[in-house]
This record gives structure tokens, sequence and C-alpha cells, in this order.
């Protein structure tokens, strides 16, 4: 007896695209969810000038290695999209969890930076990676400082408290 993934792949048609429930296409979702995020770390790096801040912005794909703004390819940023739409399961707004979001995805990229040196990576994205353009030490405090920004991201859901 064929598998029912085996039914149901044979009974659907060759150009028929992937849908989430309800009809909604995943691609749409997740840029939705990433524009969304992306914004949110931004506004959690707003106003800090630090040279630290600028490597965390460069490894962020929203800055060049001399904090120019930019927009080089960022990555798919599935965990943050996946706790939006967690939220939005069980009707929460999605604005409530993206401070959550947001330090999911910094928390995820302190682990990328850290990685990318024991892994003597040279690239990530297609662009050299932090330790590449600042050295070993530099990208070590900007992993660091990612984590720590990651969990200062979390007091936005303070703000919501009332």
């Amino acid at each position: 007896m064929p598998s029912r993934r085996a039914i149901l792949t044979a009974s659907a048609p060759e150009n028929d695209r992937r849908r989430a429930p309800g009809g909604a296409d995943p691609e749409v979702l997740l840029r939705r969810h990433r524009e969304a995020v992306l914004a949110e770390m931004k506004a959690v790096l707003a106003g800090r000038r630090l040279p630290l801040y600028d490597m965390m912005r460069y490894h962020l794909g929203i800055a060049g290695p001399r904090g120019e703004p930019t927009a080089a390819q960022a990555g798919k940023m599935v965990r943050p999209a996946l706790c939006l739409l967690s939220c939005e399961a069980v009707g929460g707004q999605r604005r409530q969890a993206l401070p959550a979001a947001a330090a999911i995805e910094l928390i995820h990229n302190f682990t990328l930076i850290h990685d990318d040196i024991e892994d003597a990576s040279h690239s990530r994205h297609g662009r050299d990676t932090v330790w590449r353009v600042w050295g070993e030490a530099q990208a070590i405090n900007a992993g660091d400082g990612m984590f720590a920004l990651g969990r200062l991201a979390l007091n936005g859901l303070l703000g919501q408290q009332g």
C-alpha cells in the first residue's frame, strides 16, 4: 500500500507550490516576518555608535565594514519567524513577540560569529566573516556583545506589561 505522502504527492499538480495551512505562501510569510525582525534588530542597535556595534551590523548584513548602511544578503531568519508564527497561532499579535524574535536572532548570530572563528570560515552570505575583517579577538568581542544585545532585546517585552 502506498504511503499517505506518496498519494498526496501523486495527486498534486506538478506546478502547484506548497502552501502553509490557510493557503499562505511560506516564502511570503518568512519575508514578512524577516522584515519585521530586521527592523526590530535595527531598533535595538539604533543610537549605538561604537565600532563594536558596527561589527555587529556588518555581520547582520545591514552595514559595510566601515559602518556604512548597506543591504547585504542576510540569513533566512527561520527561528524568529517561528517565534512570531507561534505567537500568532495562539491568538497573540506579532508586535508582542518582536522583542523575543529579535533576541532569538541576535543570540543565534552570536553563535555564528563564534562558529566562524572556530571553523576558520572565511565567508558568510558572500561576505568576509567578522574575524577576517577585524581579527579573532575583535570578533569574539562582537559575538559576546551580540549575546548581550540579544538579552537587552528581551527588555522590550517588559515594556509591554501593564
